[in-house]
């Protein structure tokens, strides 16, 4: 993650917020190589320190992302609860030309980032190479 963000953030932001990151890509990374893709799902950061995944079916039988993300943002905003969220979606990067996994990550003690995995699959489905992280600011989704 950013130097200048970890400057801004008390080290319990710091270690929700990387915890967070580690269970999406982990997860992300799971969901790419059992099945070739992923759907869009929130994680939140409980007070007590436990994560929870937050996965919503389609409306009926909507599977568009979009409808997806808004739903899973509106199941965070809803969770008083928790103290970190992160969205974690499939994006295509157009000036690497690949796919990635894009985390966004947001703390309610203000702090916000976004960090993104770009990842080729395999011609055979069996595998994945996987490049650098690269994170910069995100945007405040649960507590703007």
């Amino acid at each position: 993650m950013t130097r200048s963000w970890r400057s801004k953030a008390s080290q319990s932001t710091q270690s929700d917020l990387d915890a967070l990151l580690d269970l999406a890509i982990n997860a992300a990374q799971r969901f790419l190589l059992e099945h070739g893709e992923f759907h869009p799902f929130g994680m939140v950061m409980a007070v007590s320190g436990d994560p929870h995944l937050l996965a919503v079916e389609p409306d009926d039988g909507d599977a568009e992302s979009a409808n997806i993300i808004d739903r899973i943002i509106q199941v965070a905003q809803q969770q008083v609860d928790s103290r970190a969220f992160s969205l974690t979606t499939n994006v295509r990067l157009q000036d690497v030309e690949c796919d990635a996994i894009q985390v966004e990550l947001e703390h309610r003690s203000g702090q916000a980032i976004a960090v993104q995995l770009p990842y080729l699959l395999s011609e055979d489905g069996e595998g994945a190479q996987f490049a650098d992280m690269r994170a910069f600011a995100g945007r405040k989704i649960v507590w703007g």
